[in-house]
């Protein structure tokens, strides 16, 4: 009886363990697409913001 109660557990600990590695590794992807976003975001920033200051050159001329 201890042994099947015993059983369980360790099954129990092994689908947790499991399931913590699938949740590690999503949130290691995500972090990735997350830093992607970031620098896509700063790029267009920059971009932008040389543009309006085109922009503003050209308009008080």
């Amino acid at each position: 009886m201890e042994d099947r109660s015993l059983e369980k557990i360790e099954a129990g600990v092994d689908r947790l363990l499991g399931a913590y590695n699938a949740l590690k590794s999503e949130n290691r992807e995500l972090r990735g697409k997350l830093s992607a976003l970031d620098s896509r975001q700063s790029v267009f920033k920059e971009r932008l913001d040389s543009l309006i200051s085109k922009i503003d050159g050209a308009v008080s001329q």
